[in-house]
């Protein structure tokens, strides 16, 4: 997996669930008939196990959520027409909302109280300051303000009491369909509704827009309601099957009519360049043939009828569930790894199903025993409780079932709905190596900012080498551009570091606590606090570098900027994002920046300026004297409020230059005059009245 140029070596293998997605072409009916019924039976299961779970409540015996989802899986795929792995579909994405909603108010419910803190604290001296004034001198906006900010806390205070309700509720509400269309009804013509059937329309259309095929490491395939089978053809013949609109769902069982058409030009997929390029990459290697997927979905549950016959009147007959198959699917991105995933997941589960076979034979024949510990443990329990050796053999069947599970890999589809139609998402499970942290020859340093990424090489003894610039905009752009734009940048980071050989040092930033203050700050305060998507990048980045196997670490970011501005930036012509990334860089080695004894240049926002610090006497000069980074810190603090108090704004140049305008055409006036007065020209002194009068009003 690792070549010659990778600076790690394996450390720990670790597992990622990994997905990929594809646009279906075309409307399909039938998926559309699926996903209304798994949209109904999911909204029937979550509200029947709610009654169910009150129902036990006041009996005294409360149960769970899973058990109370469990309790109703006949009626429900009965009811719904659904088969058994498609209710635990159902089941895995009920829980996962309800993990989701109560892991959300946890969060939320810090956020709250951190507000609620600050708030008090600012309601506190405001009340203070109010307090303090003698009663003639207290205005009406003063007290308004304490009211206000009364109101606001006690706000506050409810909708924490209603998140930790929320976060300990078993069984929270969910809106399925989004909250966000369901009070859309609410006010149809502002969200642009002709009338409330239309807004019903696109309710229910999206309370069935998702379906999801929940995947184990015992089927074949990685799943038993959407099998999958690889079809090797040539690159002709799929493109034929694409263009005539041969990859539609068509009933399974009404006849294959494939056909192939002669292929007379080169590969043109209408846009669509990373497919093209993989084709390309697929027909070179594997002598013009293409791996292709077909896809069966179980669109019902299997039924068994009555049957009967003179010598058999209670037989059953068996009817199997209705299929579609979506023929030829080449995934974009990530077709390779599907189909290694499904070549691995055929052949563990076949070895799983034949070792379970062969072990529950030997268990019926009597030649394998129950295993000691769960005999020992049986025999332990009182008399009541000790299960018989029927029971036993269940059990230990069931254990060999799970093992044989886990030897598998789970393969999961989902398919979602949107304007522009279906799309299906293929998630595989992917083993990793993670590699170790090696600075044999040296480390790359990044600084995060919000429209850049400062990158410096350094060797193994921390000496600068090289800087990089990698454009990071953020600002101003919607969510799926932001992702776009942080998917860009960590690409190209993660291959200068593939490249290079040489692992990543980024900083352990978090910006949620000054997040919750956005409200009490300035509106560029504001705009940069929420530009910088620091979770977001340290997520991307990570996902990208596990895909390369390069190694990330991250330090703290106690004064790196102070240092770099200090101790790297002037002496070797860095900026200030870059000498904070050298530090950084450093920092990982093990090297300690050191402030210097004496006044430094130092690069403020393009000037160099000379700054010094006061230490107290004792620390003034020796080796032994601490750090004093902090007074940097404020020296530099200090030195940027100065030049903000001295420079002149943007009102007093645009003073200045209407001033300028106007005594230009004065000037102009004056001396085209035809006539002089007795002291040369007549404008002389009226000019020099003109240009004091222009350095007053810009003043």
């Amino acid at each position: 997996m690792f070549s010659g140029r990778n600076q790690g070596i394996p450390a720990s293998v670790s597992n990622a669930i990994r997905s990929f997605q594809d646009r279906l072409p075309g409307d399909f009916p039938e998926l559309d008939e699926l996903g209304r019924r798994y949209g109904s039976a999911r909204c029937a299961i979550h509200a029947e196990a709610g009654q169910r779970m009150k129902a036990a409540l006041r009996a005294g015996k409360p149960i769970g959520l899973a058990t109370a989802i469990d309790a109703g899986k006949q009626e429900a795929c009965r009811t719904f027409d659904l088969p058994g792995r498609l209710f635990n579909a159902i089941r895995c994405d009920l829980l996962g909302m309800t993990r989701s909603k109560q892991e959300k108010a946890t969060h939320d419910l810090a956020d709250i109280v951190a507000k609620i803190s600050a708030k008090n604290g600012h309601l506190g001296r405001e009340t203070a300051r109010f307090e303090a004034l003698p009663e003639q001198a207290r205005s009406r906006k003063a007290a308004r303000k304490v009211t206000r900010g009364r109101l606001a806390v006690e706000r506050l205070e409810g909708r924490a009491r209603e998140l930790a309700t929320l976060a300990e509720d078993p069984h929270p509400p969910i809106c399925f369909g989004s909250r966000h269309l369901f009070t859309a009804g609410n006010f149809l013509s502002a969200n642009r509704y002709a009338s409330h059937g239309e807004w019903r329309r696109d309710w229910r259309e999206a309370r069935a827009s998702e379906v999801f095929f929940l995947g184990s490491g015992d089927e074949p395939g990685g799943n038993r309601t959407c099998r999958a089978t690889i079809r090797r053809l040539r690159i002709e013949d799929w493109i034929a099957e694409r263009d005539g609109e041969r990859r539609r769902l068509v009933l399974e069982g009404s006849g294959d009519d494939r056909g192939s058409r002669s292929f007379r030009h080169g590969i043109s997929l209408r846009g669509d360049t990373d497919r093209e390029e993989m084709l390309r990459r697929m027909a070179e290697a594997d002598d013009g043939f293409v791996s292709c997927v077909d896809l069966s979905l179980a669109l019902t549950a299997e039924k068994k009828v009555s049957d009967p016959s003179e010598d058999q009147p209670e037989r059953m007959r068996t009817i199997p569930p209705e299929h579609l198959t979506l023929r030829g699917l080449i995934l974009p991105h990530g077709h390779a790894e599907w189909l290694d995933a499904l070549r691995g997941a055929e052949i563990q589960a076949r070895a799983g199903q034949v070792w379970q076979r062969e072990t529950a034979a030997l268990i019926q024949a009597g030649r394998l025993a129950v295993s000691a510990a769960r005999q020992a443990h049986n025999d332990g329990l009182a008399e009541a409780k000790r299960k018989s050796p029927e029971q036993l053999f269940r059990a230990e069947r069931m254990a060999i079932r799970k093992q044989a599970e886990k030897s598998g890999s789970a393969i999961s589809y989902r398919f979602t709905k949107d304007h522009f139609g279906w799309r299906v998402f293929v998630c595989v499970t992917q083993a990793f190596v993670d590699p170790a942290f090696i600075a044999a020859r040296g480390v790359l340093g990044v600084d995060f900012n919000q429209d850049h990424l400062a990158v410096v090489e350094t060797d193994a003894l921390g000496n600068f080498l090289s800087y990089a610039r990698i454009e990071l905009p953020l600002r101003g752009r919607t969510s799926g551009q932001r992702s776009a734009a942080m998917h860009d940048a960590c690409h190209a980071l993660i291959l200068l570091a593939f490249h290079l050989a040489k692992p990543l040092v980024i900083e352990a930033l978090d910006f949620a606590r000054k997040k919750r203050s956005l409200a009490d700050a300035s509106p560029a305060a504001a705009r940069r606090l929420s530009s910088l998507a620091y979770a977001a990048f340290h997520h991307t980045l990570r996902a990208h570098a596990r895909l390369r196997g390069v190694a990330v670490e991250d330090v703290s970011p106690a004064w790196t900027s102070i240092q770099g501005a200090v101790a790297h930036a002037t002496d070797l012509g860095l900026s200030v994002h870059g000498a904070a990334a050298l530090v950084i860089a450093r920092r990982r080695l093990g090297i300690v920046e050191s402030s210097p004894d004496s006044a430094k240049k130092v690069l403020l926002g393009g000037r160099v300026v000379w700054l010094d610090v006061v230490r107290e006497a004792q620390w003034s000069c020796g080796k032994d004297r601490p750090d004093d980074w902090h007074l940097w810190a404020k020296a530099i603090k200090a030195e940027r409020a100065a030049h903000r108090r001295n420079r002149t704004t943007g009102r007093k140049r645009r003073a200045m230059a209407r001033a300028r305008r106007d005594l230009d055409l004065d000037r102009a006036f004056f001396d085209g005059l035809p006539f002089a007065g007795p002291g040369g020209n007549p404008g002389e002194t009226r000019r020099a009245a003109m240009t004091g009068a222009v350095q007053r009003s810009a003043a």
